[in-house]
């Protein structure tokens, strides 16, 4: 098992008290692991949770984005990127 830091951005925010949630993986998770236990975290504690934030949001490491297939390692950080309007 393995603790994966994951920051939370923009509208993320209202669905945590903390600005990093630690989530509790299995060693050699991906990206798109996360996307799910994250995704069903939020849902049980938040039952207006609209499922679509998920879907437009993106996760970058090291100031990166990171692919659905990215694999996760114990401690790291991730960040969770809502979509930005604006111009």
């Amino acid at each position: 098992m393995m603790i994966i830091n994951v920051h939370l951005h923009g509208p993320w925010r209202d669905y945590s008290e903390q600005a990093v949630m630690a989530i509790e993986m299995d060693d050699g998770a991906q990206i798109s692991t996360l996307r799910k236990r994250l995704l069903a975290e939020v849902q049980k504690q938040h039952s207006a949770f609209n499922p679509e934030l998920m879907s437009v949001s993106a996760f970058a490491v090291d100031e990166s984005l990171v692919t659905e297939q990215f694999i996760l390692s114990n401690g790291m950080s991730v960040h969770i990127l809502p979509p930005v309007n604006g111009g």
